[in-house]
């Protein structure tokens, strides 16, 4: 949940994946809302700081969150936080509308920040795709 005092005015969704290509547990933020009025005061920044520290005390190897092309202050959010934009299946994935309609129309950006944790060697699977690399 996201607080703003007492109140609770958002919340964070924070599923794990395990991920062959980072050789453990990943974070996917699949859902984060902060209430319309609570917006514009540091509350996502807060937010997106706190799944980070969770990330790091969990042993988690990354975090990944999509979003709109077009929500620029969620674009602002991540990039202030130190994610990067990191193509999803050879680039911007198309995705379903607001409505969770598959209708393909609408952009999406892929944000991807790794964890500060010490890399555990080449897994199986990139030890596979150099050796398939012309």
């Amino acid at each position: 949940m996201i607080e703003q005092g007492t109140t609770d005015v958002g919340y964070v969704a924070l599923p794990l994946v395990f991920c062959l290509e980072y050789g453990g547990l990943c974070g996917f933020v699949d859902d984060m809302y902060i209430e319309p009025q609570a917006r514009g005061c540091g509350l996502a920044r807060d937010a997106i700081a706190e799944l980070n520290r969770h990330a790091e005390s969990h042993g988690l190897r990354s975090l990944r969150v999509e979003t709109a092309s077009d929500n620029a202050p969620a674009v602002a959010s991540y990039w202030g936080a130190g994610f990067l934009e990191t193509p999803s299946h050879g680039g911007r994935a198309r995705g379903a509308d607001a409505r969770g309609l598959a209708s393909g129309t609408m952009d999406s950006l892929v944000w991807q920040q790794q964890t500060t944790l010490p890399s555990r060697g080449t897994s199986r699977l990139q030890a596979f795709y150099s050796r398939s690399s012309p």
